[in-house]
């Protein structure tokens, strides 16, 4: 994948530095300043991928930095020593069910009959920035056991092989090459996350 994008950016630039010299030969044959339309054109071919690569590194880099996290509010163990003989453990389909929300987008997974984890994912100041929350829940006593916040850039490499939109092309392009979500000590809040729910899965083995 790291290849399709090298091969796109090189194609995008080549574009670029012909729209850059046809503009200076425009220019010059017109009396115009091809300092200006140089430049000019060079600008606007950035700015056509690239206008919101800033904006988007820096609210990325604050909302890591200020929201992200992963919260835990009551270990697998604790949990059990004070739900001792209860049968919940019995295993559920892990396939995502749509929670009947289109904006933000809205799954509900079922690890066990009585665990279940909600994810909800939507845009925030720009399209290429998406907030990812879930959150893991006892469903008998409603209480919250973890949650996690994750913020992601632009959209992932696999919409070349996947089809999108061409905004989701670019988006892959101008950010796929990078870290595109929030680490804390070297590891997601998403990981952090989904290891935590999986002790609580793993329980419902064999009953």
């Amino acid at each position: 994948m790291g290849f399709v994008i090298v091969v796109a950016g090189m194609l995008y630039l080549l574009i670029s530095l012909g729209v850059v010299v046809w503009a200076v030969s425009y220019a010059r044959k017109n009396g115009k300043s091809a300092k200006r339309w140089g430049w000019g054109a060079a600008l606007g071919m950035y700015l056509l991928v690239f206008w919101d690569w800033v904006p988007t590194v820096v609210a990325h880099k604050y909302y890591c930095a200020t929201e992200a996290g992963f919260w835990v509010y009551k270990t697998p163990e604790q949990w059990k020593k004070e739900n001792l003989g209860s049968e919940q453990f019995l295993k559920e389909s892990l396939s995502p069910t749509r929670l009947g929300l289109e904006k933000p987008s809205a799954e509900r997974t079922w690890m066990t009959q009585r665990f279940y984890a909600d994810t909800l994912r939507f845009s925030v100041l720009l399209p290429s920035l998406t907030v990812e929350q879930k959150v893991f829940y006892d469903a008998k006593t409603r209480n919250l056991i973890a949650k996690s916040t994750n913020y992601w850039k632009g959209k992932s490499g696999g919409v070349f092989a996947m089809g999108g939109s061409i905004n989701e092309f670019r988006q892959a392009l101008v950010f796929d090459w990078s870290n595109r979500q929030c680490d804390i000590e070297g590891k997601s809040t998403t990981d952090s996350f989904n290891q935590f729910v999986y002790q609580f899965w793993k329980s419902g083995e064999g009953k």
